[in-house]
Formats: C-alpha cells, structure tokens, sequence
C-alpha cells in the first residue's frame, strides 16, 4: 500500500486527489494493536468507495481514509467506525 500523505501536512489541508477522490483523517481514541489495527483495515477495505486507508506511524491514533465522494461519504465511514465499536471522530475531511 502506497504512502497516503506525510503526517505534516495532514494539519496543513485536506489531500484531495483526483476529481472524485479525498483524504480524510479521523481521529481514534482507543489504542489498538497491530492486529487490530489489520483487522480494521481490512474490514473497512471491503467498503465500497473506501479506496485505501492507513494508520498514520507517528500518530497511530489518527486513521487516514482516501474514499470516493460520489460512493460514500466522509460521515459514512464515521458510522463504519463505530459499527467496528470505536469511539472515533472526524478530524479533517468533507
């Protein structure tokens, strides 16, 4: 999986990508393992519009989520999170 963006400019802008695609970042108030960490990511790859993810490596309670607007919503993948049992937020996006 590529590098979705540096952490420093996670604070900087959203990240839009393409015409239809942006970055979104959500913050994670749980500590997960590196299994759990996998075991979201690959729950939430299944989602359809959700088209990479990551934990950020310095900030591993950030998630960072590239999705297509025109399939899912920023607020979707929220209620995604907590269907997961997570308590998280959205921190930047659309």
């Amino acid at each position: 999986m590529m590098r979705l963006i540096q952490a420093d400019m996670i604070y900087q802008s959203q990240e839009q990508v393409g015409n239809t695609e942006v970055l979104v970042v959500f913050h994670v108030e749980e500590c997960l393992t590196e299994q759990s960490k996998k075991r979201i990511q690959n729950q939430l790859l299944t989602v359809s519009g959700i088209v990479e993810l990551e934990f950020d490596s310095y900030r591993p309670h950030l998630l960072l989520v590239r999705h297509s607007v025109s399939l899912i919503e920023a607020n979707d993948i929220l209620r995604q999170l907590d269907n997961l049992n997570l308590n998280a937020q959205l921190i930047v996006g659309v």
